[in-house]
Formats: structure tokens, sequence, C-alpha cells
């Protein structure tokens, strides 16, 4: 159908647009972008073929949800798997990076990181900022800022328990590091499990979820 056809379109520009922006952001002092693009290309090549199954928590549950939507709109099986990786396809810069600063495949990081986002709720928190409604170009930039924080904030929660992990193999290192962090992991655990039970999202509480997060970080 051209509605499903558009919708994909749309989808798979969203990802180029994300990943454009993390080039810039992340990059904008030696941005050769033919040196760049190669290094990415890569590394998003190991982490599409590990989908999904590096997936965990909410981020598999959406990989699922989405597959199903194409399969139902009579997608072929390659391309609906490829349009549900695209969310988590946005992690890949970052993985990427992950991956080469710690000397490890992309998707042994891969495991690491979204087991960070299931064990903290950080997948969760995503979703919220990701289904904000929004009035006007202030409100966008807010979400788009929540957005990238959120992403910024796991990041370097993964980095946190690699380098912690003490020679644990990757799979390994995520609980080791909860255990040592137990009472700030709990406190963060309680304060998304509170705005859970909330009727509905808002920036204001968005924010503070966020704040809990940086200080689970130590930044």
């Amino acid at each position: 159908k051209a509605a499903t056809q558009y919708e994909m379109m749309y989808e798979t520009t969203r990802l180029l647009r994300f990943c454009t922006y993390w080039l810039i952001h992340h990059q904008s002092g030696k941005l050769e972008i033919e040196r760049q693009v190669s290094r990415l290309q890569r590394g998003l090549a190991e982490l599409d073929r590990a989908l999904p199954g590096v997936l965990s928590g909410a981020d598999l549950a959406f990989f699922e949800q989405r597959r199903a939507y194409y399969r139902s709109a009579n997608v072929p099986e390659a391309l609906a798997k490829r349009m549900a990786s695209l969310a988590a396809l946005r992690s890949g810069p970052d993985l990427v990076e992950i991956a080469e600063q710690k000397k490890l495949p992309v998707d042994a990081a891969a495991r690491v990181y979204f087991g960070v986002g299931t064990a903290l709720s950080l997948d969760w928190i995503r979703e919220q900022i990701e289904s904000l409604g929004v009035e006007g170009h202030w409100q966008a930039v807010a979400r788009t800022t929540l957005r990238d924080n959120i992403y910024n904030l796991q990041r370097l929660l993964c980095v946190q328990v690699l380098n912690e992990s003490r020679k644990s193999a990757p799979d390994k290192a995520l609980e080791a590091w909860a255990e040592r962090h137990k009472k700030a992991v709990d406190y963060l655990r309680q304060t998304v499990s509170d705005m859970r039970s909330l009727p509905e999202m808002d920036f204001a509480t968005l924010s503070v979820a966020l704040q809990a997060v940086r200080r689970m970080a130590g930044g």
C-alpha cells in the first residue's frame, strides 16, 4: 500500500536525520564525511546483523511490535525486520564508538548497552519522551533535548559498566556493576516505578526522571 511505503520512507528518513545530527554534534571538529561514514557503516552493519538478539526489555518489545505491524501489512520478511530495527539503529553511532573505545565487538557492547537500558528503565523513559506531544518550536526543541540527553546518559552508563567490569565477560559486567551500585540503582528504579503509576507524562516529569538518571551516572 502507498501509505505503508510512505511510512517506511518517513521512518528511514528519521534515522538518517538522527545520524546526521549525531555526526554534527559529536564529530563537528573532525567531520571528514567519507571517513566517518565508512567507519560507522561497518559498525552499523554489525549491529544490524546482531538485531534483535542483543535487544531486551522495551527495546525488544518495540522491535517485535513493529515487525508484526509490517508483516501484517504484507511487507516482505527481510524488509519488515529491517524496518523494525530502525529504532535500535539510532544507538548505532554511540555503540560503534563504545566498541572502538573498549576494543569489543559491536554485538558485545550492544548487549551491555541495551541491558543497561532495560535494567534502569532508560528504554521506558526514552519511549515516554518520544511520545510527548509538542506544540510549537520550543516544545519540539525541548523534546529533542530530552531525547539527546537520555541517549547520552545511556552511553555514559554503558561505558561506566564496562570500565568497572574488571575483566569480567561483558555479559556479566552489568550484573556485577548493578550489585556494586545497588543503593543508587534501587533509588532510580523506585523513582521510575512511581512515575509509571502517573496517568500521563509531561516535560517536567521526564526532566525529573533524567535528573535521577544523571545522578546515577554521577554527572
